[in-house]
């Protein structure tokens, strides 16, 4: 059951990653089935009460993380509207909400730097050859992410995406790779 579950996830971030790299959309009805099925993926990998006060800790964590770029455009444009109309998708908000659903605090924390930072790394990259991007597909590119790390811990390593241990998960992971 267990890995039905993960696969169900994987499509479903896999379809995110195809809607946002092909319009720069994505059905919003993904995110409701991503959260459900990363619950659902959470309480077969550890305690219900546990999972509970990850995915609290987590939202804290993500709303946080939000609000410094949020009030920082509201406080520039003068309204929340100009930040989602150019900058910051919707799509990618539910997508960092989606996240706080398949990660311990410490994963997450972990999980979204790293992303971050190759993402900005490529888009850099793709700069210098003077490659022009518009926009970046952030969700997309998370879901990616997220695909990679999920088909790594499904084939056999024990990455505990849900362990609370200080970067536990990831480390593993970058490690299984090397």
């Amino acid at each position: 059951m267990e890995l039905i579950i993960t696969f169900l996830l994987v499509l479903t971030l896999g379809i995110i990653t195809y809607q946002d790299f092909k319009s720069r959309m994505i059905y919003w009805i993904l995110f409701p089935i991503g959260i459900v099925l990363g619950t659902l993926y959470g309480l077969f990998q550890t305690d219900t009460m546990e999972y509970l006060l990850t995915v609290g800790s987590n939202l804290v964590f993500i709303v946080l993380f939000l609000i410094i770029p949020l009030s920082f455009f509201m406080l520039k444009s003068g309204s929340l509207s100009a930040l989602f109309d150019r900058y910051l998708g919707l799509g990618d908000v539910l997508m960092f909400l989606l996240l706080c659903f398949c990660f311990s605090i410490s994963n997450l924390f972990l999980f979204i730097v790293s992303s971050l930072c190759l993402i900005l790394l490529f888009y850099g990259f793709l700069h210098l050859l003077r490659i022009r991007v518009r926009t970046i597909p952030l969700a997309g590119l998370l879901s990616l992410f997220t695909i990679f790390v999920l088909v790594i811990d499904s084939i056999g390593s024990s990455i505990e995406l849900l362990n609370n241990d200080i970067g536990f998960g990831i480390t593993n992971a970058i490690i299984s790779l090397i």
